[in-house]
C-alpha cells in the first residue's frame, strides 16, 4: 500500500487541492490512495518530490529513515533503561561488601585492641575480607563494564538526536 493518504494529511492539503497541483481528477488521488489504481512513475516522481521522500517510501517499498531513527532511538533508551538497572544492582552489590569489609575490619580492631581474639578467629576474619575483596573486584569490573557501555549507548543516542536535527 502506497503513503499517498498519509502524505497529503501531514500537509493537510485536500485531494482536490493536490488533484489541480498534479493536473489531474480528484478522483484519481482517491483511486491512488484506496489502492484502487496505480501510481504512474511519472506521477509517482512528481509527488514524491512534492512531498520531499523517495519514491521507494511513496509507493510504500521502503521505510522513511526517520522513522528508523525514531525506532532505533526508542530501543536505545530501553537498553539504556537495562544499563542503569544492572549498573544500579552492581552498585548496591559494591556498597554491601565496602560495608561488610567494614564492619569485620571494626570488629577486628576491637577484637585485638581488647586483647579478646586468638588467632583462629583473626584468620577467619581475614579470610573473610579476602573472600569480599575478590568479590569486590568483580563488582568494580562489572560496573566498569556497565559505565562503558552506558557511555557507549549516550554517544550513539547524542548522534542519532543530531543526525535527526538535520
Amino acid at each position: 500500500m502506497n503513503r499517498l493518504k498519509e502524505l497529503r494529511q501531514e500537509k493537510k492539503l485536500s485531494q482536490k487541492e493536490l488533484a489541480d497541483y498534479l493536473g489531474i481528477n480528484e478522483k484519481t488521488i482517491s483511486r491512488w490512495e484506496n489502492g484502487e489504481s496505480t501510481i504512474k512513475s511519472d506521477k509517482a516522481q512528481a509527488l514524491a518530490d512534492h512531498f520531499g521522500v523517495p519514491v521507494g517510501y511513496l509507493l510504500g517499498y521502503d521505510v522513511k529513515l526517520s522513522d528508523a531513527k525514531k525506532a532505533l532511538l526508542e530501543s536505545t533508551q530501553s537498553l539504556e533503561d537495562k544499563t542503569k538497572q544492572a549498573f544500579e544492582v552492581a552498585n548496591s552489590v559494591f556498597v554491601e561488601q565496602v560495608t561488610a569489609i567494614e564492619e569485620i575490619t571494626d570488629i577486628l580492631i576491637e577484637g585485638i585492641s581488647a586483647d579478646k581474639l586468638n588467632k583462629q578467629i583473626v584468620l577467619e576474619a581475614l579470610n573473610q575480607i579476602k573472600e569480599f575483596a575478590t568479590e569486590l573486584d568483580e563488582v568494580v569490573s562489572k560496573m566498569t563494564e556497565f559505565q562503558a557501555k552506558y557511555t557507549a549507548e549516550q554517544i550513539f543516542k547524542y548522534r542519532l538526536q543530531k543526525s535527526m536535527e538535520k
